[in-house]
């Protein structure tokens, strides 16, 4: 199980090893071609250096498709030259892996959409390019290891848990007919990169009417290892949610992560916004104790 953050306020590495924490996804924002300071670097040394995991994780948010515009060569040359940058020295810190944000991140929310804003071609060509570029990238990721996709409600496929949720929402049963997550991951795995799918819906609970944490994230394991074979699907979860849900109780979430543990067959994700910094009256040291309890750590 992965958590989203390793600073040292807050809670410590410590605390969250000895919870069975086993390493942390590190976002570093849009893909924006920053070189990352040697301190950062330093401080994911010292989390490997304890036999935890480092991803270093990346954006796809543009204001056209993701990453940049299917079909402007110079754009995507930047694309490569940056995420060639970030995998490097991701590498150089002994990093296991990066990870890629799927969430469009103030762009338009049809990012991953076929007829994305200013594509003038077919759905058909715009999905065969959305594959060859996901190709392109593939070497890069490979350099650092495997890869880990937070996919959001954005980025989805005909027939995914998100499609069940979506419906019961009331918002349809195509929401996804158009979207190019399929032919993005598609060109991934063309390339041979060792991903992992990571359901963002349990962020929320299950959702699906009738769907516990153990049916759902079974459900959810099921349809995307039933759609992509060869992928690693998982869940992320957000104990401290506070954007509309409410938290979770201590006792609810080792039930979620023992759930989640047990039937995922990827990293685990543990969402946070107060874990490093503290604030908002919310309790870790429960949530932890539960979370370690949960996963028998």
């Amino acid at each position: 199980m992965l958590v989203s953050s390793t600073a040292p306020s807050g809670v410590t590495l410590d605390q969250l090893q000895s919870s069975g924490i086993k390493g942390a996804v590190v976002g570093m924002g849009l893909l924006d071609g920053a070189t990352i300071p040697d301190w950062v670097l330093d401080q994911w040394r010292t989390v490997r250096a304890r036999k935890m995991s480092v991803y270093v994780g990346t954006y796809a948010a543009s204001p056209t498709a993701p990453f940049a515009d299917l079909w402007d060569d110079a754009a995507w040359a930047t694309v490569k030259q940056r995420l060639t940058l970030l995998a490097n020295q991701a590498r150089s810190a002994n990093a296991n892996g990066l990870a890629f944000d799927l969430e469009p991140y103030g762009y338009d929310m049809s990012m991953w959409s076929t007829s994305y804003p200013g594509n003038t071609h077919g759905a058909s060509a715009t999905r065969t390019k959305m594959r060859e570029r996901a190709r392109e990238l593939a070497p890069i990721l490979n350099s650092v290891g495997p890869l880990i996709i937070y996919t959001s409600s954005n980025a989805s496929f005909p027939g995914s848990y998100n499609d069940i949720v979506q419906a019961a929402a009331g918002n349809g049963t195509d929401v996804y007919a158009d979207n190019m997550f399929k032919d993005f991951l598609a060109g991934l795995l063309d390339g041979g990169v060792a991903t992992t799918v990571t359901d963002a819906v349990f962020h929320w609970g299950p959702q699906a009417p009738g769907r516990t944490w153990e049916t759902g994230i079974a459900e959810s394991v099921s349809r995307a290892t039933q759609a992509f074979p060869t992928v690693s699907a998982s869940v992320m979860m957000w104990p401290d949610n506070n954007e509309g849900h409410g938290v979770f109780s201590p006792s609810e979430m080792r039930i979620a992560f023992d759930a989640a543990t047990r039937l995922s067959t990827g990293p685990v994700l543990l969402y946070e916004h107060t874990l490093v910094y503290g604030g908002q009256g919310y309790d870790w040291s429960a949530t932890l104790a539960a979370i370690k309890s949960g996963i028998g750590a």
